[in-house]
C-alpha cells in the first residue's frame, strides 16, 4: 500500500469580495482519512461551499497507514471600501399616514394591503432565487465535477468504485439537501414575516413539489443501481464461468493429446538409454569370449605344433617360435585396440545414432560413471572387466611358457 494521492483540490474562484461565496472541489485516492481545516473530515470526492469573511487558507490532509500528504487552497477576500459617514438622521417626524413602500392597514385599505403584500413576497422570492438558488446551482456544478473524476476511477475498478461512488453521491446529495433545506428555511422565515398566510400556502405547495420530484429521482436512482449491479454481477459471473470452463478444456486437451506423446518419449528415452548403456558391455563380452577362444586355439595349436616338431631345433624352430610370439603380441595389441575402441569409439558411434536421446541419457551416464569412480576410489579395485583381465593373464602366461621352452629370459 502506498501513500494517499490528492488528484484534485482547487477552487474555481480563489478571489472573492467579502460577503460572496466560492466552492472547494477535491478528489483523493487511497486514503483512510481526508480532513480539511475549518471544515472537518470529508469524503474522498466532493465539494463544499465556503464564505470566508477574511483571506483564509484551507489545508487538506489525506492519510493512511503508510503516511499522509497535504495541499492548500487559499481564498483571498477583498474587503469593501469603508462607507462614507452618513449625515445624522433627522428627528423623527410625527407619525403620518403610511408612506409609499409601506403596506397600509388591512382594515382601512384591504386592496392596497393585498397588493403591497404580494409585491413584498415577490421581492423576497426574487432575493431567494438570486442567492439560495444560485448556491443550489453551484452545488450541482461541484457535484458534477466530482462525479466526472469519480467515473474515471469507476472504470479502473467498477465493482468497488460503484460501492464507494454510491456512498459519496449520497453524502453529496445529503449536503445538497441540507443547503436546499437551509435556503428554504430562510426563505420560509422571511416569507412568514412579509407575506403571511399566502407565503405559507405557497411554501407548502413548493415542498410538495420538491418531495414529488425528489421521490422520482430517488426511484430512478434505485433503478439505476439495480440495473448496474445486476449487469456487473452477471458479467463477472459469466467471465468466471468462462475462465473455469476454458481451463478445464485446456487441461483435458493437454491430457488427451500432449501427455501421451511426452510419456512415449520418456519411455523410449529410458529404453534407449538402457540399451546404449548395456551395448558396450555386450560387445566387450562378446569380443573377450572370441579372444579367449582364439587364445585357447593358439595355445592348443602351439602345443600340438611343438609336439609335432619334437626335437627339431634351429632356425625353423626359432623362426616359428618368433612368429608365434609375434602373432600373440599382434593379437594382444589388436585386442587392446579393440577394447579401447569399444570403450571410447563405439559409444560415440552409437551415441550419434541416438543424438536426440543424449539430453535425457547423458545425466544417467554421468551418474553411473561418477558412482563407478566413487566405488573404485573407496574400494581401491580396478574397473577392468574380469574376463579381459583373465585373458591378459593367460596370454602373458603363454608367452612366459614359450620363452621358457626357447630358453629366453
Amino acid at each position: 500500500m502506498a501513500k494517499p494521492t490528492i488528484n484534485t483540490y482547487y477552487s474555481p474562484k480563489t478571489t472573492i469580495d467579502r460577503g460572496e461565496s466560492t466552492n472547494l472541489v477535491w478528489s483523493v485516492f487511497n486514503a483512510d482519512t481526508v480532513y480539511i481545516s475549518r471544515i472537518g473530515n470529508v469524503s474522498h470526492t466532493g465539494g463544499k461551499n465556503v464564505s470566508p469573511t477574511v483571506t483564509t487558507s484551507y489545508v487538506m490532509n489525506a492519510s493512511n497507514d503508510d503516511g499522509s500528504v497535504s495541499k492548500t487552497v487559499k481564498i483571498t477576500v477583498i474587503q469593501p471600501e469603508p462607507p462614507e459617514p452618513e449625515p445624522p438622521e433627522p428627528t423623527p417626524p410625527i407619525p403620518e399616514p403610511p408612506t409609499p413602500g409601506e403596506c397600509p392597514d388591512f382594515w382601512k385599505d384591504p386592496i392596497g394591503w393585498t397588493l403591497c403584500t404580494l409585491t413584498s413576497g415577490f421581492s423576497v422570492f426574487i432575493e431567494w432565487f438570486g442567492t439560495s438558488f444560485q448556491t443550489f446551482i453551484n452545488s450541482i456544478q461541484t457535484w458534477a465535477a466530482g462525479f466526472t473524476i469519480e467515473f474515471w476511477y469507476f472504470l479502473q475498478n467498477p465493482v468497488e468504485s460503484i460501492r464507494n461512488w454510491m456512498n459519496d453521491v449520497f453524502v453529496s446529495i445529503g449536503e445538497l439537501t441540507n443547503q436546499i433545506a437551509t435556503g428554504i428555511s430562510d426563505w420560509w422565515k422571511q416569507g412568514i414575516i412579509d407575506v403571511g398566510v399566502m407565503i405559507t400556502n405557497a411554501t407548502n405547495s413548493f415542498n410538495i413539489w420538491i418531495d414529488d420530484n425528489f421521490s422520482g429521482i430517488n426511484a430512478w436512482w434505485e433503478n439505476i443501481k439495480t440495473v448496474w449491479g445486476t449487469f456487473w454481477t452477471d458479467a463477472i459471473t459469466g467471465l468466471q464461468l468462462w475462465a473455469a470452463e476454458f481451463t478445464i478444456n485446456v487441461n483435458n486437451w493437454y491430457t488427451a493429446n500432449i501427455q501421451p506423446i511426452i510419456d512415449t518419449i520418456n519411455i523410449a528415452t529410458i529404453n534407449a538409454g538402457a540399451w546404449i548403456a548395456g551395448f558396450p558391455t555386450f560387445i566387450a563380452q562378446w569380443w573377450n569370449d572370441r579372444m579367449i577362444d582364439i587364445g585357447v586355439w593358439l595355445v592348443e595349436a602351439t602345443t600340438n605344433f611343438n609336439n609335432f616338431l619334437g626335437d627339431f631345433t634351429g632356425t625353423i624352430g626359432d623362426w616359428w617360435n618368433d612368429r608365434v610370439i609375434d602373432i600373440g603380441v599382434w593379437l594382444a595389441d589388436r585386442t587392446n585396440e579393440f577394447n579401447l575402441w569399444v570403450e571410447t569409439g563405439l559409444p560415440g558411434i552409437v551415441g550419434n545414432m541416438f543424438e536426440w536421446a543424449k539430453p535425457a541419457i547423458q545425466p544417467i551416464m554421468d551418474a553411473v560413471g561418477f558412482l563407478g569412480q566413487i566405488v573404485g576410489i573407496v574400494t581401491g579395485t580396478a574397473t577392468e572387466d574380469p574376463k579381459i583381465a583373465k585373458h591378459k593373464t593367460d596370454v602373458q602366461t603363454e608367452r612366459d611358457r614359450i620363452n621358457d621352452i626357447l630358453g629366453r629370459p
